[in-house]
């Protein structure tokens, strides 16, 4: 019986019949040097390695098969050493794709897949396969029901809530909230806007807004720009900071109260919050924010003990994300709250502190940097610096060095943290996207630039940017906070 290989580690499927190349390094490390033959790996980097094989019954067309997607079943597992070939197998013919997974020495690493071959059998009778230029395997929905994709545009509500698309480079992120349908961008692409700083305007999707050149609001509908009013922006009202979180934008005024807008299911934006406060921190779905007496007041989400009433100081500053705060201590000292598992607290003396979703980063008075927790994507892999800033996203870091300009690591898939040669003032980070502030006032921001956060063209001179999920927020100098972006929860609608 015959066959061929349908998708190998590093390379997206389908491959063409006889292909037996080398696994190049992809979503996994890619050992098989010496590229697979009749799906035998030669891997010379780690003798220690185990095989382990698992059959399908029918077709899966590149997509996994294993004990978790498309009835995957065990058929053997084999030590180093010993020879693993495809037509050892072939005989069961209840069997039509075989999976060879290449794993670590250690059965207990998480992360231990080094390396996987596809081979699928030639006289399988099934339908055809589905348009190779939208065919996206290994979809998970919110439910735990895998999901293959078979149509551009095909849509899954992801285990993290936000509605994934199927295109031709697999399943992508749009960052809308579901199992809410998401906005149809096709049927609310505005265009020839012009706002109140003279800046051109486009919307997309349904219900953006912008504030027109006669100071009213405008909002996007079925492709035009239909009137709403009520004066904008509030030029009267003036602020001295500014923070975006995940779908909600809080900021502290000159009374050093606190305000915030935007989405609210956890009480995380609070319409106003005695003070007075010094700094505020708007995490996904909690806020905090430091008083003068340098303890923290906290709201919105606290499952996981993320977002106390009260945290005793006396603190310097503080940061937040996910499922964690932390915050430095007068003393220089750390201090964390929430679900900690990024792992235990560095000792030493620090200035700054940057939260992210799986890690932390500890900016030390020398300017030298501290990171620890998750490493999927090398986060707590600092450069050497020295450093004057140092600011967390999702998983991913950008830190500022002595001469202004930005060195990035981490997660990199939309170019969030590429490096910036600068000169940058300052620099703020959430996902999946990056904005800094220059000297001359101005904003500038890269990664995901469409159609939401990153891609406008921001007018104006400002003291302070941040960055959030799909929407960012500057301070301007005249006190005024401009957002720009998605506007599903009002979280552009700064409140007078």
């Amino acid at each position: 019986m015959s066959g061929h290989v349908t998708g190998i580690c590093g390379q997206a499927p389908p491959l063409s019949p006889g292909y037996t190349g080398y696994s190049p390094a992809g979503p996994c490390e890619g050992v098989c040097y010496s590229g697979w033959t009749d799906g035998t790996c030669t891997d010379p980097a780690d003798a220690g390695s185990r095989v382990v094989v698992y059959g399908c019954p029918g077709k899966t067309y590149g997509g996994s098969c294993d004990g978790d997607h498309n009835g995957g079943v065990l058929l053997g597992t084999y030590d180093a050493g010993q020879p693993v070939s495809i037509s050892s197998f072939i005989g069961a013919e209840s069997f039509c794709t075989f999976q060879l997974d290449v794993l670590r020495p250690n059965g207990g690493d998480p992360i231990g897949l080094r390396d996987f071959l596809l081979w699928e059998r030639d006289d399988c009778s099934s339908t055809p396969p589905p348009d190779p230029s939208c065919h996206c395997p290994n979809g998970m929905s919110y439910q735990d029901i895998p999901v293959t994709g078979t149509s551009c545009g095909q849509l899954v509500c992801g285990k993290d809530f936000k509605w994934y698309s199927c295109e031709a480079n697999g399943w992508t992120n749009q960052h809308w909230d579901c199992p809410e349908p998401p906005p149809d961008p096709t049927t609310c692409a505005c265009s020839g806007g012009t706002d109140y700083l003279g800046n051109s305007a486009s919307g997309t999707p349904c219900g953006d807004r912008i504030c027109g050149g006669d100071f009213q609001w405008y909002a996007c509908d079925e492709g035009s720009w239909v009137f709403e009013g009520g004066e904008c922006p509030d030029e009267e009202d003036t602020w001295t900071a500014v923070s975006v979180g995940g779908y909600h934008s809080c900021g502290l005024r000159t009374d050093g109260s606190a305000a915030c807008w935007g989405r609210n299911t956890s009480g995380q934006a609070l319409p106003s919050v005695a003070g007075p406060f010094l700094q505020i921190s708007a995490g996904y779905d909690y806020t905090c924010a430091l008083r003068t007496n340098r303890d923290v007041t906290c709201w919105g989400s606290n499952v996981d003990g993320q977002a106390p009433v009260h945290v005793s100081g006396p603190f310097l500053t503080i940061d937040t994300y996910g499922k964690h705060a932390c915050g430095v201590l007068m003393s220089g000292a750390l201090s964390c709250w929430g679900d900690l598992w990024p792992g235990s607290i560095p000792s030493g003396t620090f200035k700054d502190i940057a939260v992210g979703a799986f890690h932390v980063c500890g900016l030390r008075n020398e300017g030298t940097l501290t990171c620890w927790g998750g490493e999927s994507y090398g986060m707590p892999n600092a450069p050497s610096g020295p450093f004057i800033d140092v600011e967390a996203g999702y998983a991913s870091n950008c830190a500022l060095t002595t001469e202004g300009s930005a060195s990035c690591w981490g997660e990199n898939y939309w170019g969030e943290s590429d490096d910036q040669p600068g000169p940058i003032a300052q620099i703020s980070k959430f996902f999946p996207h990056t904005c800094a502030l220059l000297p001359d006032g101005q904003v500038d921001c890269w990664g995901d630039v469409g159609p939401y956060a990153a891609g406008y063209s921001i007018p104006g001179t400002f003291t302070q940017v941040s960055a959030g999920q799909t929407h960012n927020c500057a301070l301007s100098t005249g006190g005024q906070i401009l957002c720009w972006g998605n506007d599903s929860y009002g979280q552009l609608q700064v409140p007078n």
